[in-house]
Formats: structure tokens, C-alpha cells, sequence
């Protein structure tokens, strides 16, 4: 799978007032005024415009406050609303927690779901992930890059998006150009269940996470999910010959991935994960921080501790050192 661009997440905020019929179907009505809005680009030079005014997608988030404790309600109503949105074009399947819509063709929905989403998930929740979504996660499938583009605007109101696929927290909603692959969505999938379970992690391990598995083996019986090498590789390789790789400190207390380095600190955290994944680290290092939240620079002692006797300065040298023999 070829090397991804990088993404970072921003999130819109919206104030409601909303009258709302519950179970079948719920009617919304909505006075908002518009905050800050700002889609995730995987490309640094890709920025996303603000938008402006009321959208549909304000509408969406009844479909998440829409009976919390009965998931396959809140799947339900989500997927009625999204069969709306979309009209005859349009087709949408729902298996709770997720709702899958877009311009794909039923059967085309169920295969990215029994091939990708279900697996995946799986294999994250069963190494990852303890806190299950609690409302329903939206993933919006759109067959081309022009009519993704064009729903991106006419539903949410984002231009300037990646062209490959966005993940909206606030509406736990991911929207994908599916005939890119399936790295985007793997990107946001990790997103928004991570979203559930630990919402504060920091940067690092949020976006080398997603990161780790865009490029990776998917299996379903039992569900797995392998990441490789391979995604990110040439430029974590190319900062480190040209000596300009961020120290592993800088990359740990880093609050976000913003900046000219920005795809640097991307595929380095890609692979700083799969290499706490391949000395069989990173799951216990992503347990220790959820279970004690995040206290800055708790997180070096937490992996060093992972690694016997090795000094950080040492483990900073090995990481390298693997880096280049891949």
C-alpha cells in the first residue's frame, strides 16, 4: 500500500436547540449559531475552509443524542436520517455500531463492512480498545473523488478536504473517498473507537495508531488486523539520512503534529508504534496510559519501562537503528 499523507484532527462545536420525537423516527429542528469548524487532512498543504451558516450536518448530531443507552435505536434512526440525506442515489446499511451509507451499492456496503470494518474493529477492540462506542459511528462511503468532494461541501459544508477521507468527532462520523482504499478509513476507523476508549491520549500514540493501521493484513476468521511496514517508510528514512529526525522526546511530548515537520512526526510515530508493536510493548504501553490519563513526560518512563535496563538514549539509538533496516 503506497505511503499516506498525513491528517490532523479538528472538530466543530455547535450550539442546538432542538425539539426531537425519539424511537422511530425524530424530527429536528435546529436555531444554531456557527463556531469553529475544521475538517482532518491527511496532507499538510491541505487545509480546510471554514464553513458558514447551518448545514445538514448539524442534524446529524440528534442521531447521537438520540436514546444513548439503546444503540441499536440511535443505528436505527441514524440510518433513516442518512437515507433522507442522500435520496434514491443513495443506500445505507446499519450494523450497530456502525451505520454505512454512500453512493456504493448495497452489496458493495456490506463488503466493506464484513471485509474491512467488522475485522478490524474487532481485532482493535480486542487488543486495544475496552470502552465500546456507545453511540452510533457514521462511515460515509462515496464511490469517486468528485461526488466525496461534492457531498463533503453540500452536507457538512468542508471545503478543501483531503482527498482521501476526514473524520468528524463531534458527529462521530467518518466520510471516505472509497475508490482511494482502504487506508483512509482504517485511518479514521482507529479514530473514532479510539474516540470511546481513550479520549485524551496523547498525540503521539493517537496518530501513530491510526497511522500504524493504514498499512496492514486484515484477517476475519478470527478478526486480526497485522500492521506492516511499508506506509510512511521512505520519509521517516529520508529524515534519518539527512539528520533531521525529531528525538523521540520531542516526538512523546509533541500536543500536536502541526508545523513543517508535520509528515516527519507522522511517520515517525507510525513507526515508533510498530516498534513498541514488534517487541510486543505497544499494547501494554496504550493499557498503562489509559488506566493513569495523561501526565506530560509520564509516557518515557512508561515505554522505557517496557525494555528492561535500556536507557532512553538507547532506545532512541535502536529505534533508529530498525528504522533502517526496514
Amino acid at each position: 500500500m503506497s505511503e499516506y499523507p498525513a491528517l490532523s484532527t479538528a472538530y466543530p462545536t455547535r450550539t442546538f436547540l432542538v425539539a426531537i420525537k425519539q424511537r422511530m423516527v425524530f424530527l429536528c429542528v435546529v436555531i444554531a449559531s456557527a463556531s469553529l469548524s475544521a475538517a482532518c487532512s491527511r496532507n499538510g498543504n491541505e487545509r480546510p475552509v471554514q464553513s458558514a451558516g447551518l448545514t445538514s450536518s448539524d442534524l446529524l448530531a440528534e442521531t447521537n443524542r438520540v436514546d444513548p443507552d439503546d444503540l441499536l435505536s440511535a443505528c436505527d434512526g441514524a440510518g433513516e436520517y442518512w437515507q433522507r440525506q442522500l435520496g434514491a442515489e443513495g443506500h445505507v446499511i446499519v450494523r450497530p455500531p456502525f451505520v454505512l451509507a454512500g453512493n456504493l451499492e448495497t452489496i458493495e456496503l456490506q463488503s466493506w463492512y464484513e471485509q474491512t470494518i467488522k475485522p478490524a474493529a474487532g481485532a482493535m477492540n480486542e487488543q486495544f480498545f475496552e470502552r465500546r462506542p456507545e453511540r452510533p459511528i457514521v462511515v460515509l462511503l462515496f464511490r469517486d473523488e468528485a461526488t466525496y468532494r461534492a457531498k463533503a461541501e453540500g452536507l457538512f459544508g468542508d471545503r478543501g478536504v483531503s482527498r482521501h477521507g476526514y473524520h468528524r468527532p463531534h458527529l462521530h462520523t467518518i466520510i471516505v473517498h472509497a475508490g482511494s482504499g482502504p487506508s483512509a478509513l482504517l485511518h479514521e476507523l482507529t479514530h473514532a473507537l479510539m474516540a470511546f476508549d481513550f479520549r485524551e491520549a496523547p498525540a503521539w500514540l493517537r496518530e501513530g495508531l491510526a497511522s500504524l493501521f493504514e498499512d496492514c493484513q486484515i484477517g476475519s476468521e478470527p478478526p486480526s488486523i497485522i500492521p506492516l511496514a511499508g506506509a510512511r517508510t521512505a520519509t521517516l528514512q529520508r529524515a534519518i539520512r539527512e539528520d533531521r529526525l525529531p528525538s523521540l522526546e520531542s516526538l512523546i511530548l509533541a500536543p500536536d503534529f502541526e508545523g513543517p515537520q508535520s509528515s516527519v512526526y507522522y511517520a515517525m510515530a507510525r513507526h515508533f508504534c510498530l516498534f513498541l508493536d514488534h517487541h510486543g510493548a505497544l499494547a501494554p504501553v496504550y493499557r498503562t496510559l489509559r488506566s493513569r490519563g495523561v501526565a506530560a513526560g509520564e509516557d518515557i518512563e512508561v515505554i522505557r519501562r517496557n525494555f528492561g535496563d535500556r536507557s532512553w538514549n538507547q532506545l532512541q539509538d535502536e529505534f533508529r537503528l530498525w528504522a533502517m533496516a526496514l
